[in-house]
């Protein structure tokens, strides 16, 4: 079915490989990861080559190791490690790693992804996400969060596919009905990606129906960068989740802001 399971070397060559080797206990980080291969040139199934991050045809891949790891215990996905997709030799790799922390509340509890590849691959993967984050939301009563877009060209090969993953967590502590950041108030907050304060001032509370505790238009201000000062650079506006205590979650490149306090 064009799967490889790594084996533990492979998986710290992964970690070494993406900067992943923190001095933590096994307790309070844990890492789940997979490798797909696809024979190259001939007979790839290229549906495969990024099917194996969620695919019904396949009993083992990345949606289903991460759905199991969440059923195991209190844990919150902080951050995924790819994917990429490369040729090596005669297969096509498709590696990614996700990266687990413990928490004492609200955990996640259901993780998934949508992809296209080949023609037309944008329009058609941003139909398949259109509504998802609601729709999750509602099947899980949680709060969802998504990493990714991500947009993977295969060097050597017309091949580019575009994924993003979703995240649902359990209903947020906070149950008083009132979004925990008003408008236009200013806060300070420490970015996970660079670990430096950053200026956060809430420019528009989103419906309360889009996660238990809101999503916000949020200007960021701050010493670090996103997307190395593309189109939405910062300082600039960005919409945010909030499903923990003094926090605003965005995708993958822009991380997190923790330990959030009202200066305005």
């Amino acid at each position: 079915m064009g799967k490889f399971i790594l084996t533990e070397s492979e998986v710290l060559q992964i970690k070494s490989l993406y900067g992943l080797n923190e001095q933590v206990t096994p307790q309070d980080v844990e890492f789940v990861s997979i490798q797909g291969v696809q024979p190259y040139p001939n007979g790839t199934n290229w549906d495969l080559v990024h099917g194996i991050l969620g695919s019904k045809t396949l009993d083992d891949d990345l949606e289903s190791r991460v759905t199991k790891k969440l059923k195991e215990g209190r844990w919150r996905v902080e951050s995924i490690q790819g994917p990429s997709s490369y040729i090596r030799e005669n297969n096509v790799i498709t590696s990614v790693s996700v990266r687990l922390v413990s928490v004492d509340s609200n955990p996640d509890i259901a993780f998934t992804t949508r992809g296209s590849i080949g023609d037309n691959f944008e329009q058609r993967h941003d139909n398949q996400v259109n509504g998802l984050t609601d729709r999750l939301n509602a099947l899980y009563k949680g709060s969802t969060r998504t990493f990714g877009p991500d947009i993977v060209r295969i060097n050597g090969t017309k091949w580019t596919y575009k994924q993003t993953f979703f995240v649902v967590s359990k209903q947020p502590v906070n149950q008083s009905g009132k979004s925990p950041f008003i408008q236009n108030g200013v806060y300070k907050g420490i970015r996970s990606i660079d670990n430096k304060e950053y200026t956060l001032t809430i420019k528009q509370v989103g419906e309360p129906d889009k996660s238990l505790n809101g999503w916000f238009m949020v200007r960021v201000e701050g010493p670090g960068t996103y997307l190395e000062g593309g189109e939405n650079s910062i300082p600039g506006v960005f919409e945010l989740y909030n499903d923990a205590p003094n926090t605003l979650n965005g995708n993958t490149e822009m991380g997190s802001f923790k330990n959030i306090k009202k200066i305005k």
